[in-house]
C-alpha cells in the first residue's frame, strides 16, 4: 500500500484509526477504519473496510485479561 496515510484518535479508553490511500491525483479514500474500544476493561478490536460504513466487520479480537 504506497502513499498512505494513517490517522490515530487516542481517547481516554480507546484508540480509533482510520487508512487513506491517495490516488495519482493526491486525493484520499478510506480503505480502513476501526478502534480499541474498552481498554482496561473487556476490549474489543475492529476493523470495517471504510467504503462500506454500515458493514460487516472483518475481524474482531477479544483482548485477554491483563
Amino acid at each position: 500500500m504506497d502513499n498512505a496515510l494513517l490517522i490515530l484518535n487516542a481517547g481516554s479508553s480507546s484508540l480509533k484509526f482510520a487508512v487513506y490511500q491517495a490516488d495519482v491525483a493526491g486525493r484520499l479514500q478510506a480503505e480502513y477504519r476501526g478502534a480499541i474500544e474498552e481498554i482496561g476493561r473487556h476490549g474489543r478490536f475492529q476493523v470495517f473496510h471504510a467504503p462500506d460504513t454500515d458493514g460487516e466487520v472483518d475481524l474482531v479480537v477479544a483482548p485477554a485479561n491483563h
